[in-house]
């Protein structure tokens, strides 16, 4: 079977899943792999094409109409043999998950009642049922490729005989040698032959197929141009209301893109891996050396081309004997080489795209100017955006979790609130796939609402990344739109409190606790802003609206960090573990005796998010570990997927914990960057403990560069920026001998921030003390690590 270059580039030996997630925007916006659905409802095998009709795709049918049904879709009602290959196709579509379906077999007829064969759900084994009941069932269709190669070509003898007539001088109709049922032909005015494959014979392709079959089969994808060839596509898909490929370079950037015809004849990019019609070109000596005998026809008859394709409406035909000249017919040219020394941009554009009547994109920075909106007000909401840009797809949990998070909610897509208008301005209407708020189908595995590129609503695996939209209530659009970064930016801005009492202000959701040992915002439950309350030392700046961190005084001085999508830091159960005692403390328990219950909930589930506590894992029927959910039920759940997790620490560790390292370097002075360490020391690559090697670009060695420069500079290598302190690697050592040892401050991997506000992008950076700060991703140049595996 075939499935496309992508999936022979990957090839034995270089799987695709070898290489590390990289959430960062470069990848999301270059990843060139195709998105597989996770319920796909066909496979090709052995020659033929299984398709599945179920309560999902078309509804179930008795065994005598399923039988029907096969033949009007030229094929038959699947058997169940192995030796063809159909069993493994059975399995697939149908009790592989659990599901059952009637099976190609003679049914068994009783005194009492006609009972069919259908395959059971557990076990695969087919069994006799009564055949009025209703169920899935599986059509099988015989593939192009097995269509044109089942009728063997008429072999005339190789001799050349004189002109006795061996071979039938007029055959059956060469259509049949050259195209499969159920596929519409066109002789085009260009001396080519144009055959199309629709969805009537389920021969959709995605663009790479739709080549490679073309090719198979001695043609060419069909351009859409001034040759001939629009007139064919035209008849042949758009004019009858249908979409579909053409032959044109795809685009790679923003994503890779294939050229595709809207119905009403619109060109269009669209993602390559979706399945749509498509028209072949062959060219008419070829489909007359494949269809005509040895010998030409006597010169009395209509030449054999008139005949071929011939079942539509009559075009005008060239002369018989009419051979296009093709290679000087086409002045296309699809390269240019500029001119030295200037910018010669809109020569190449003329030559190459305006000469053509064509359009095309231009290359822009993602400035997140008017032309990439992020956010809309709509009635009484507001609307945010998530998407690849931001580098911020997430699954469908995920995104609920996060709208929740920053106080609002995922967004619906209802007319009568405004929500489709707003979800349609900031996705769909930029061809871009979303997340929208409904209850998920748990019928045949969990699956969630999205909306394609096109706006069509579909059920799709809710474990996928997708863009999504979230919506605040206006009066939450202040507070939303304030900067949200969970690392402050300015530290130096707390230090004016020493001379008065500080007055913590983050709203926060437990009672006062009257006992103080350097406490975090959350502790005070007073609303009121700057109330004399005589409590703590060391104030943390102006925390965002759910705060990180929880601080126990009443059960002996407890502090308990989250960690969750918001903070990029969802890890499986081993994981969470291993990193709390990494970080000097242990993964958080859920009881009421030591107060850990009510830090758990205000941390995770009172805001609606699931996560891992400290309990041991039960064998019986697999590992399962324990984990809460968003109502705060205790769950059994497999260890190995990804949740929220607390770390608790005790109060000998909450000082060291909570502050960050800047007290380091004390006040730094002047004379400390002038004295760098000597060039003679200076070092460029550090090969870490986690396996990884790590590569510094600074002023010093390479350049200096911005954020998104930086991202792509770490991809050429074959690697990526790295992150910094996530506690289960070695980041901090190699940004501790690479960087900070040289006085310097470095790019850090991590989401940027997008500021609605001034329509800017900042990202994560760390300063020459160890301490992270925000700026701006584009106009900021600073050094960066990239990082690999040896």
């Amino acid at each position: 079977m075939y499935q496309g270059p992508t999936a022979r580039a990957a090839g034995p030996g270089r799987p695709l899943s070898r290489v590390p997630p990289r959430p960062s925007l470069l990848y999301a916006l270059l990843a060139d792999l195709p998105r597989r659905a996770l319920l796909s409802n066909f496979i090709v095998t052995k020659g033929y094409t299984y398709t599945v009709t179920n309560a999902l795709t078309g509804g179930q049918l008795i065994w005598d109409d399923a039988v029907a049904f096969c033949k009007t879709k030229g094929g038959e009602l699947s058997p169940n043999r192995a030796s063809d290959g159909s069993a493994d196709a059975i399995k697939y579509l149908t009790w592989g998950r659990l599901d059952t379906c009637w099976v190609n077999k003679a049914p068994l007829i009783t005194p009492d009642e006609k009972l069919c064969y259908m395959v059971s759900q557990g076990d695969g084994k087919e069994q006799p049922q009564g055949c009025a009941q209703k169920m899935s069932f599986v059509c099988r269709v015989a593939t192009v490729a097995a269509l044109l190669a089942s009728p063997p070509s008429p072999k005339p003898p190789s001799p050349k005989p004189p002109s006795p007539k061996p071979p039938s001088p007029k055959p059956p109709s060469p259509i049949t040698a050259f195209v499969a049922p159920n596929v519409d032909a066109y002789n085009g005015t260009d001396g080519y032959c144009y055959s199309v494959f629709t969805a009537r014979g389920n021969l959709q392709k995605k663009y790479d197929d739709a080549v490679a079959s073309c090719a198979a089969l001695g043609g060419d994808l069909s351009p859409y141009g001034k040759d001939g060839s629009a007139d064919a596509v035209k008849y042949l898909t758009w004019g009858r209301f249908d979409t579909c490929w053409v032959n044109k370079q795809p685009v790679v950037e923003h994503g890779r893109r294939c050229h595709l015809l809207s119905q009403e004849g619109r060109p269009l990019l669209q993602g390559c891996d979706q399945k749509v019609s498509f028209v072949c070109r062959f060219s008419t000596s070829l489909v007359q050396k494949a269809s005509s005998p040895s010998s030409p026809p006597p010169p009395s008859h209509t030449p054999p081309s008139s005949k071929l394709l011939s079942h539509k409406p009559p075009y005008r035909r060239p002369p018989p004997h009419y051979r296009p000249p093709s290679p000087a017919r086409k002045p296309y040219t699809d390269s240019y080489h500029g001119t030295d020394g200037i910018d010669d941009t809109a020569t190449a554009f003329q030559k190459l795209i305006l000469s053509q009547g064509d359009s095309c994109w231009v290359e822009q920075s993602p400035d997140m100017k008017e032309n990439l909106r992020t956010s809309m007000i709509k009635g009484t909401f507001r609307y945010d955006v998530h998407n690849a840009v931001s580098k911020e797809l997430r699954t469908f949990d995920e995104a609920v979790a996060f709208c929740k998070h920053k106080g609002g909610e995922l967004s619906p897509n209802d007319h009568s609130d405004g929500s489709a208008d707003a979800v349609k301005f900031l996705t769909w209407g930029r061809l871009d796939t979303c997340w929208v708020n409904e209850e998920p189908v748990l019928e045949h595995g969990r699956r969630c609402h999205l909306l394609s590129q096109e706006g069509t609503p579909l059920l799709q695996g809710c474990d996928q990344k997708a863009s999504f939209v979230c919506r605040f209530s206006i009066s939450l659009v202040q507070t939303v739109s304030s900067p949200p970064s969970p690392t402050p930016p300015s530290p130096p801005s707390p230090k004016p409190p020493s001379p008065k009492p500080p007055s913590p202000k983050p709203p926060s959701s437990k009672p006062p606790s009257p006992k103080p040992p350097s406490p975090k915002p959350p502790s005070p439950k007073p609303p009121s802003s700057k109330p004399p309350s005589p409590k703590p030392p060391s104030p943390k700046p102006p925390a965002p609206i759910p705060t990180t961190t929880f601080i126990d005084t009443y059960h002996g001085t407890f502090r308990y960090d989250v960690h969750n999508a918001i903070s990029k830091e969802l890890r499986t159960f081993d994981e969470a573990v291993a990193f709390c005692k990494h970080k000097g403390g242990e993964l958080s328990p859920n009881d009421h005796s030591d107060g850990s219950a009510d830090a758990v909930k205000f941390l995770t589930w009172g805001r609606l998010d699931t996560c891992w506590v400290n309990e041991e894992p039960v064998l019986e029927h697999g590992r399962r570990c324990h984990l809460l959910s968003q109502e705060g039920t205790p769950l059994l759940q497999g260890c190995d997927q990804k949740a929220s997790f607390v770390c608790r620490f005790s109060t000998s560790l909450v000082q060291t914990v909570s502050s960050p390292p800047p007290p380091t370097p004390p006040s730094p002075p002047s004379p400390k960057p002038p004295a760098p360490i000597p060039t003679t020391t200076f070092i460029d690559t550090y090969h870490g403990t986690d396996g990884y090697c790590y590569k510094v670009y600074n002023a010093r060695g390479s350049a200096q560069l911005s954020y998104f420069q930086a991202l792509v500079v770490c991809l050429k290598d074959d690697g990526y920026m790295s992150p910094y302190g996530t506690g289960i690697d070695d980041t901090a050592t190699a940004f501790q001998k690479l960087v900070l040892s040289q006085g310097d401050s470095s790019w850090v991997e991590r989401t940027p921030d997008v500021k609605t506000v001034k329509d800017s992008v900042l990202c994560h950076m760390l300063d020459a003390h160890g301490n992270e700060r925000m700026s701006d991703c584009i106009t900021q140049k600073a050094s960066f690590l990239c990082r690999k595996k040896c």
